[in-house]
């Protein structure tokens, strides 16, 4: 079971940019005029020569409110991980405040109260008012009032965020600089579209052309994607893992086999990554809890 007391706090605690100690426990409990909730806490992120795994849980395409949805909750309790990324789609059918609340925040408050939430924007997201929800509901780093791409650091690995319902031109170039710029010895990329995919949407072969130059040149050792409603691990591509892992609860659509893939199926959700100093294993894990693919990704 996770810790009572994880890694941050709602959704979604910058990553000690704000003065705070690094590995440190903090408390915190929310007032209103009527009342004082209980206090609970979190932990801020490890600094980077921190030899200690990072841990993470990620999946895409949830927010429908389903049984499929909450059934995969109770898998995710049963894991211990310090941070939580997304991979786009997570408020459906359109991404509105209302929907935020339903289907994403009463949905994992118990997650949310005490680790950080890391989403990509999906295409679903901006059904509503150009994702204008997804802006206000998230404090996300380094985001600003007209993008949805972003990057941070946990502990040695470096993630970054691209947003593919927006221009892929400027966001290549970014994500360039944005890699150019770190020295952690692990990078992660994540986005909603995938580069590479059976499923029925299949790859965004357009994206795949910008963005393999860059992956290779800077030595992206993993790209998650969504979309597709499925999970795909393909083979690897010019020293890069990708995985589509779209199964997050929204249901579940049919999914085919590339002659890049590794390994695919229609299956409910979720992917837990231990990235340790020399090597990456992904789990699988289906709504039962049991592990049904894995991958080993070397630094």
């Amino acid at each position: 079971m996770l810790p009572s007391v994880a890694t941050a706090s709602a959704a979604v605690m910058p990553t000690n940019s704000e003065g705070l100690a690094p590995s440190t426990i903090y408390c915190y409990a929310i007032a209103s005029d009527q009342s004082l909730n209980a206090r609970t806490g979190f932990r801020t992120a490890p600094t980077s020569d921190s030899t200690a795994p990072v841990r993470f849980l990620a999946f895409g395409d949830s927010g429908g409110g389903g049984s499929d949805q909450y059934a995969l909750l109770d898998q995710m309790l049963n894991f211990p991980y310090h941070l939580i990324i997304h991979t786009g789609d997570l408020a459906y059918d359109n991404g509105t405040i209302g929907q935020f609340d339903t289907n994403v925040f009463k949905v994992y408050a118990d997650l949310f109260r005490n680790i950080p939430f890391f989403p990509a924007a999906g295409n679903h997201e901006y059904n509503t008012a150009g994702a204008a929800p997804f802006h206000s509901v998230f404090a996300l780093p380094q985001t600003s009032t007209d993008r949805l791409w972003y990057s941070y650091d946990w502990g040695f690995v470096h993630f970054a965020v691209l947003d593919t319902e927006a221009d892929y031109v400027t966001q290549v170039a970014w994500l360039a600089q944005d890699l150019a710029s770190t020295s952690m010895p692990w990078k992660i990329v994540y986005l909603h579209r995938p580069p590479y995919s059976s499923g029925e949407h299949g790859s965004d072969t357009g994206l795949r052309t910008k963005l393999q130059p860059i992956l290779e040149t800077y030595h992206v050792q993993l790209v998650l994607a969504g979309h597709d409603h499925d999970y795909e691990r393909m083979k690897p591509q010019n020293g890069t893992a990708f995985v589509v892992t779209g199964g997050g609860g929204i249901g579940t659509r049919g999914v085919g086999v590339s002659e890049f893939t590794g390994f695919s199926a229609e299956v409910i959700h979720f992917v837990y990554g231990e990235v340790g100093p020399n090597e990456l294993v992904l789990h699988a894990v289906d709504a039962t809890g049991v592990e049904f693919d894995s991958l080993v990704v070397p630094r």
